[in-house]
């Protein structure tokens, strides 16, 4: 008998199918449907699904369509990551420095700012916030 640990929901999967389309416009950047379709082995009709949350989400945006191209049919219509949807921040602290950077979507940086630290500081010198 099947263990509740081993079985999936439809949340868990629609959550897993998306973060496999974003990873991939992460790593490869635009791409369209039918690239998105045949690269992660899906039907077309999921990854039309996905995209088309992803980009009222705004994670997502469409780019237009690819230059022509010898195939027959429409062009395609790429779809990238929008860089500008969120942004994460790192922190790093060592004895002497203190490192803040701000990096987009992509993961460009959009702001760093570093804070050295004179070596022999007195613990009265800092600030309670």
């Amino acid at each position: 008998m099947p263990t509740n640990k081993n079985i999936k929901n439809n949340d868990q999967i629609k959550r897993e199918n998306r973060y496999a389309v974003l990873k991939l416009l992460y790593q490869r950047g635009a791409m369209s449907r039918s690239e998105l379709t045949q690269t992660l082995n899906c039907d077309g009709t999921t990854i039309t699904r996905i995209s088309r949350f992803l980009i009222a989400e705004g994670f997502v945006k469409p780019l237009g369509f690819s230059p022509p191209s010898k195939k027959r049919g429409r062009p395609q219509e790429l779809i990238s990551l929008n860089e500008n949807s969120c942004c994460s921040i790192g922190i790093s602290f060592s004895p002497y420095e203190l490192v803040g950077v701000l990096v987009d979507f992509s993961g460009s940086i959009v702001f760093q700012e570093q804070i050295h630290f004179e070596k022999n500081i007195k613990k009265d010198s800092f600030t309670v916030l």
